[in-house]
C-alpha cells in the first residue's frame, strides 16, 4: 500500500512538473504575441501620421493654389487667409517632414516664416488703406517658389505611405 501511495505522489509530481512547463512555455508564447501586437500597433501608427502630413501637404498645396487665384482676382482678404491656411497645413506636417527629410522640413520651416510675413503685409495693408499691399509680382514668385516646394513634399511623404 505505501508503494502505491509513493508511485501516485511521483506520478502527481511529474503531472504538476508537467503542468508547470507548459504554463510558462504558453507564457513566452503569450509575450511573444503582446510584441507582436504591440509592434504592429506602432506601424499602423506611423501609418497614420504618414498619411494625414501627407493630407496636410496636400491642403498647403491646395491653399497656396487658391491664394494665387486670389492675387490674381485682387481679393487680397481672401488672399491672407488662405494663405494662412497653408502655413497652418505645413505647421502641423513639419514634425513628420523634418523627420523624413531634414532639409526638406528646414525649406519648409522658412516657408512658413515667409508666409507669416506676407500675411502680415497683406492683413495690414487690408484694414488700413493707406498702407501699400505687396507687390502682385513678388507675392506671385513666392507662391511658385512654396508651390514647388509643397510638390517635392508631397513626393517625399507619398513614397512613405503607399
Amino acid at each position: 500500500m505505501a508503494a502505491i501511495g509513493f508511485i501516485i505522489s511521483v506520478v502527481g509530481f511529474a503531472i504538476t512538473l508537467a503542468g508547470f512547463a507548459v504554463a510558462i512555455r504558453k507564457l513566452r508564447k503569450l509575450q511573444t504575441a503582446t510584441e507582436a501586437a504591440k509592434t504592429a500597433a506602432e506601424g499602423v501608427k506611423l501609418r497614420v501620421i504618414q498619411y494625414d502630413a501627407a493630407n496636410d501637404a496636400t491642403e498647403a498645396r491646395y491653399a497656396l493654389q487658391s491664394t494665387r487665384r486670389h492675387l490674381d482676382n485682387d481679393g487680397w482678404r481672401d488672399v491672407a487667409d488662405s494663405y494662412e491656411d497653408a502655413r497652418l497645413a505645413m505647421v502641423r506636417l513639419l514634425p513628420i517632414l523634418l523627420q523624413e527629410s531634414e532639409a526638406l522640413g528646414d525649406e519648409v520651416r522658412r516657408m512658413i516664416g515667409q508666409i507669416d510675413k506676407h500675411c502680415t503685409v497683406v492683413e495690414r495693408g487690408v484694414n488700413d488703406p493707406g498702407r501699400q499691399l505687396p507687390d502682385k509680382a513678388s507675392l506671385r514668385s513666392s507662391l511658385r517658389r512654396h508651390l514647388g516646394v509643397m510638390h517635392r513634399v508631397q513626393q517625399v511623404l507619398e513614397q512613405r505611405v503607399v
